[in-house]
């Protein structure tokens, strides 16, 4: 048994379970993952388009795209080339949401900016570049198409009227050329095909919704595209509409009144002849031929042509019934009525309804007689006036002339006033030629004063009244007759000395008054005499004469101000006749109108020999010119400088108390400061405290001070300046209390003296008790339990230098030098002074 059961235990029970191995789980994982990107890769592809174009001009590789109504639906992935044919295939990967869209009659497009006579098209193609553009169409679906060269014509908009037009050719007309009726737009070319079964171009006219009800079954269509021009032995024959059919195609319509609105859709043929509907027959006063074409002009208006003429009369044609009476004349040929159709044509006809004619074409126009309403008036000049040239008063036409003739060797104008006018014609009323444009330009603007259009080709004749009786029928005036006022002469005295040429004008109010003579250097070489000529009308008792240069240029950094007076003046300047409140010199010539119109009183300013300046300088308050500098003398101890102001401002500042400051522009660590001095320097003034002064306190004559704020001057000795330099601050515990005016050697050579401006706020606590220190560079201290302590002054201290001080109670006036220390004194910020007398007076 025992070895029975040995046996037993030595053979292991083996039993086989299906499982799974983990070693498969990472290749189904990459299988899962790589049919995920195969999945994902064929969704982002999307569709695949080919589109043959016959050049890739405009196609860019991963830039152009396929739009649907503005929407990017593609974009062009490569472009390839079929040499065979010479075009080029435009590859396009699309979204799968289009492919619903793609059909066989699909069209497929490129979008160009276009521009032309009737408009722009394609602008957003200036920013994004081109790009395809589709509309789809009906069939089966396709995924190859051949693009148009040009874009397909839209379909007419829902609610829009349209009807179609049959012609031979296209001519000028195109897509958005306008449909005129009795020269109002009321519709426009939509599109036009080519009709061959007809053997016709069909156009689309579209029209708007308020004049749709205008297109009658029976309404007729012309063409009116540009300049229809027929040349025979008897004349040359112009047609035009106008500007806009001339240059981008037209048509125009009439519809009888009686005829039922046409259909939609209906198809109208293009009428080819002109057909007028009256006619009537005149015969000639004098034997005269007019070609066939000649136009007839009423009110301003074509409204008929010569239909024929031989040596019994002409026969007229209208397009409406004339008004009878009428009176019908030859005219010359006249750009008045604005007609292109007269402007090759020798002579056209002019009517005038409402004058009894009989019939007759004449030679001549009719004539108000001595006991109709209207005013006739003969004008007489060197030159012709053209018929129907405007006879104005104020702007308001009040008259025309009728026609002109010769009279002996001058030309004569027969000329009619309106009724309700006549009364303005005086027996001393003087006519005047106007021109049609008034050009007034300057730097400042330009200022364009235009006369009617009809005014315009021919000028126009002014009427000035006069003061004398009412003019009697048919009287005579000279036009643009010169009426020469009495002159007197005049010498102006001109300092500074100037040599005007002959024939400078004298002005006033922009009118010329007179001119200049001659002028001579007087004695002396300090001033001239201009002997001008001045009209005697003009009273100059109140009145001051300046120079008015040809350009004033006033810069800064506010900008450029450049004074031009007007067109006469810019040639070589002007004397201005101005008047000024207060007594003065007339006859004298100042050198600029500030000078001329001055009112308070001339300064005197001294300054030290060195200082830059010059006659000019610019005078501010508050940075708002007030003045000038007008005159400089040198002398040994300094300059010596007249200062003019503005109007009555010298008497502001002729007070003790008055601060003249030179300003010129800073740039330092600390900042810029005086930017307005950067094109050149400048006086600043500071009034005294108290404007209203008494009298004796006025004061003409100045100093140049440092500085232009109210201050104390203290001077410190040192043994060397250091790196102070004038301009460095000077501190009262950190806050900027003055500067540093001047350093200088002692007498003797032993040190320097450092001269400041104290603010008169901080000024009172300078005593002989005050500590003046050096306050710059970077100070550091070091201890094994505080460790590195690093104090800085500002960057200006660092790189420019400075000075602070502190004071103790008890000090007295400065009556001497203070020294300037190298080093703070301990504890000086527990100093509390106590206020010292303002008499201080610092001495050095």
């Amino acid at each position: 048994m025992k070895k029975d059961a040995v046996k037993t235990l030595d053979k292991p029970d083996v039993r086989k379970v299906k499982r799974l191995s983990l070693v498969w789980v990472v290749p189904l994982l990459a299988l899962a993952l790589a049919g995920y990107l195969i999945y994902q890769q064929f969704v982002e592809r999307g569709l695949a388009l080919t589109l043959v174009f016959p050049e890739a001009k405009g196609l860019v590789p991963g830039k152009t795209e396929l739009r649907y109504q503005g929407f990017k639906v593609g974009v062009v992935s490569h472009l390839s080339f079929d040499a065979q044919s010479g075009q080029f295939t435009a590859h396009i990967n699309a979204m799968r949401d289009l492919e619903p869209l793609l059909k066989e009659k699909t069209q497929f497009w490129l979008v160009k900016p276009k521009a032309s006579l009737l408009g722009v098209s394609g602008l957003d193609t200036l920013f994004s570049g081109n790009y395809i553009a589709m509309l789809p169409g009906d069939g089966k679906g396709r995924r190859h198409f051949i693009a148009r060269r040009t874009p397909p014509p839209e379909p007419v908009p829902d609610g829009v009227f349209m009807v179609e037009l049959a012609l031979r050719n296209l001519g000028s007309l195109g897509e958005g050329s306008p449909v005129y009726y009795r020269r109002v737009p009321i519709g426009e070319v939509h599109s036009y095909r080519l009709d061959k079964e007809a053997g016709a171009v069909v156009l689309q006219l579209t029209f708007d919704e308020n004049y749709a009800d205008l297109v009658r079954r029976d309404s007729r269509f012309r063409d009116v595209s540009g300049i229809k021009v027929e040349a025979d032995l008897s004349g040359i024959k112009v047609d035009s509409q106008g500007l806009v059919p001339m240059l981008t195609g037209g048509l125009t319509m009439d519809s009888p009144d009686d005829s039922p609105a046409a259909e939609y859709g209906q198809r109208f043929v293009l009428a080819q002849e002109r057909r007028f509907s009256h006619q009537v027959h005149l015969n000639l006063e004098k034997p005269l031929y007019l070609p066939a074409g000649t136009p007839i002009i009423a009110r301003q208006h074509v409204i008929g042509e010569v239909m024929d003429s031989n040596d019994s009369g002409v026969l007229l044609g209208f397009s409406e019934q004339p008004m009878d009476p009428f009176y019908a004349w030859v005219a010359e040929r006249s750009l008045k009525d604005l007609q292109v159709e007269t402007l090759l044509h020798s002579h056209y006809i002019r009517l005038l309804q409402g004058v009894d004619g009989r019939h007759i074409l004449h030679n001549t126009p009719p004539l108000p007689s001595a006991n109709d309403d209207e005013l006739l008036v003969k004008l007489i000049s060197d030159k012709k006036l053209a018929d129907g040239t405007p006879i104005q008063y104020k702007g308001f036409t009040v008259g025309e002339v009728i026609y002109s003739h010769l009279g002996g060797d001058k030309a004569v104008a027969e000329a009619s006033i309106r009724k309700s006018y006549r009364h303005l014609v005086t027996a001393d009323a003087h006519f005047a030629s106007s021109d049609p444009l008034e050009l007034d330009a300057s730097l400042a603007g330009v200022k364009v004063k235009a006369a009617p259009l009809e005014a315009w080709w021919q000028g126009a004749v002014r009427l000035e009244p006069g003061k004398g009786k009412a003019a009697p029928f048919d009287s005579r005036f000279e036009l643009d007759k010169v009426v020469q006022a009495p002159m007197r002469q005049l010498v102006l005295e001109a300092k500074p000395p100037r040599d005007l040429p002959k024939g400078t004008p004298v002005r006033k109010d922009g009118f010329t008054v007179g001119r200049v003579l001659d002028s001579q250097l007087g004695k002396g070489g300090d001033s001239a005499r201009v002997r001008i000529e001045l009209r005697k009308d003009l009273a100059i008792n109140n009145s001051r004469f300046y120079w008015q240069p040809a350009l004033k240029v006033d810069a800064s950094l506010q900008g450029l101000s450049v004074t031009l007076p007007d067109l006469q003046s810019a040639v070589a300047g002007s004397i201005e006749l101005a008047k000024a409140p207060g007594k003065a010199k007339s006859l004298v010539l100042y050198p600029d109108k500030d000078s001329a119109l001055a009112q308070g009183p001339t300064l005197s300013l001294w300054v030290p020999a060195d200082t830059e300046i010059q006659v000019g300088t610019a005078i501010k308050y508050l940075g708002y010119p007030v003045g000038k500098v007008k005159a400089l003398l040198d002398k040994p101890d300094g300059r010596y400088l007249t200062l003019a102001f503005d109007g009555e401002l010298g008497a502001r500042f002729a007070h003790e108390g008055s601060q003249f400051s030179l300003v010129k522009p800073n740039i330092s660590l600390s900042g810029i400061s005086h930017l307005d001095a950067l094109l050149g320097s400048y006086l600043a003034v500071m009034p005294a405290k108290a404007p209203k002064a008494p009298k004796a306190a006025r004061r003409l004559d100045f100093r140049l001070s440092p500085a232009l704020y109210p201050h104390k001057l203290v001077t410190l000795a040192a043994a060397s300046a250091a790196n102070l330099s004038p301009g460095a601050p000077v501190w009262y515990r950190e806050l900027p209390v003055g500067e540093v005016l001047d350093i200088s050697l002692m007498p003797t050579g032993d040190g320097v003296f450092i001269k400041l401006a104290i603010r008169d706020q901080a000024a009172a606590w300078v005593t002989s008790k005050s500590r003046f220190w050096l306050k710059s560079g970077v100070k550091a201290s070091f201890g094994f339990f505080d460790g590195l302590k690093v104090e800085s002054a500002s960057l200006q201290s660092i790189a420019q230098g400075g000075i602070q001080f502190a004071t103790q109670s008890g000090g007295q006036p400065v009556e001497r030098p203070l020294p300037l220390f190298k080093a703070e004194p301990q504890g000086w910020e527990d100093w509390s002074p106590e206020q010292a007398p303002q008499e201080a007076v610092p001495q050095g």
